[in-house]
């Protein structure tokens, strides 16, 4: 690596993988990369980084030279809010959709 970017990178790439050494110019999906875990590398990347890139971008720019090159590039991006779990009231309404389909199986039954 020859970038902070780039070792940070790597070091996700190996935590993530469970490999030892990868290099600048290995491709995330031969080294056993899929879908999956470009999906868990796209929120690590958030989580560690404070970046935001898509799962395409993982599959755009699938070395480490690649993406550590885009990711200092979106650095100045803004980040979406984080999902924060809230308490559930006890009874949440249905919606019209759900209130339909309700009333044509109580009307006609299943």
């Amino acid at each position: 690596p020859r970038t902070t970017t780039e070792v940070q990178l790597v070091e996700i790439w190996q935590d993530l993988l469970g490999l030892a050494q990868i290099g600048i110019k290995d491709d995330f999906f031969e080294l056993g990369g899929h879908s999956l875990l470009a999906t868990r590398l796209v929120s690590i990347i958030r989580k560690e980084l404070g970046i935001d890139i898509s799962i395409r971008e993982v599959f755009e720019h699938s070395t480490i030279s690649a993406l550590g090159s885009h990711v200092s590039v979106q650095s100045e991006e803004v980040l979406l809010p984080t999902i924060v779990v809230q308490d559930r009231p006890l009874h949440i309404p249905l919606s019209f959709s759900q209130e339909r389909l309700w009333f044509l199986d109580q009307l006609e039954g299943s």
